[in-house]
């Protein structure tokens, strides 16, 4: 399959550092002095060497520094998996931070002076994510990343105005890949055959169903400004679309004198609602068992 090289992955280093940018001074500070910990106490709780190892696993996947070109080349079923590495942080943090915490409670709140001294830590990391993450907003609300048409639209009581102005990118991120995947391509394909020809085309949503209406001067093959996934149902004029479509996933159907319809909707899978089910029992009977622990205690 195609997908985003990332041989060149350079992560994202954001202006103030935020869940997605560096890691800020203090935090990589305690991962450093849990990672020591870890390895000199690495019997002393499961669950703690558990999670940090975990976590400093996907940390390490998700740096700049991991050899992402060469593991493409050797598999590449992963150029479809990722397009930002940097988002797998946001498991990696918890992990950690949950592996920190269980070190200062098994080790350190016993005694004063060190459980003050992990307080303060922990207390001024919580300070300094805390800063950089208002300074972080303030910058991407600006007029710096954000243009002066979008705020306005924004504050408007109409915010349909927001569609108008076409405040949303035009790339071609959340497109299906084929094996002749080519970013700059199917970018410009996208615009050429969806973002540019929908105007000539009405558009409704009912019951999560996407609905095309159009009026033809002729019977003839056209390109639908849609994009199809392999879960996708199009019905075209009444009859089920089981035809060609372009490298992006838009239908070419045959149009008729007059006026035409489509309506798109989404099949889901038997499997979703099978594992649908089996979690909604899982919770339940581990809702059940929780109870029922408790219940013991409250008899003895």
């Amino acid at each position: 399959m195609g997908g985003v090289q990332l041989s060149g992955y350079k992560g994202y280093f954001g202006t103030y550092g935020t869940v997605s940018g560096h890691i800020l001074p203090l935090v990589l500070f305690l991962i450093i002095l849990q990672f020591i910990f870890i390895i000199r106490n690495f019997k002393q709780n499961l669950v703690n060497t558990t999670v940090t190892i975990y976590g400093l696993i996907i940390l390490a996947v998700a740096s700049i520094y991991f050899p992402w070109g060469v593991v493409q080349r050797i598999f590449p079923f992963t150029k479809s998996l990722f397009q930002f590495p940097y988002r797998l942080i946001v498991i990696a943090y918890p992990l950690l931070i949950l592996g920190i915490g269980l070190t200062i409670r098994l080790n350190f709140m016993q005694v004063n002076w060190k459980k003050y001294i992990s307080i303060i830590f922990v207390g001024l990391a919580l300070i300094e994510s805390i800063v950089s993450t208002v300074r972080t907003t303030r910058y991407f609300s600006s007029y710096h990343t954000v243009s002066a048409t979008v705020q306005r639209a924004s504050k408007d009581k109409d915010l349909s105005k927001i569609f108008d102005n076409k405040v949303y990118g035009r790339q071609s991120d959340y497109l299906s890949v084929s094996k002749d995947y080519v970013p700059g391509k199917m970018n410009n394909l996208y615009r050429k055959k969806v973002l540019k020809k929908q105007k000539g085309y009405k558009h409704f949503v009912d019951h999560n169903r996407l609905i095309l209406k159009w009026n033809a001067e002729n019977s003839k093959k056209v390109t639908l400004p849609l994009v199809m996934y392999s879960q996708s149902e199009l019905i075209v004029n009444g009859k089920h679309f089981n035809g060609k479509k372009n490298p992006v996933g838009s239908p070419i159907i045959s149009q008729r004198k007059g006026a035409n319809s489509a309506i798109l909707s989404f099949k889901v899978p038997t499997y979703f609602y099978v594992l649908l089910w089996v979690t909604i029992v899982s919770w339940v009977i581990l809702l059940i068992f929780g109870l029922y622990k408790v219940g013991l205690k409250f008899t003895k």
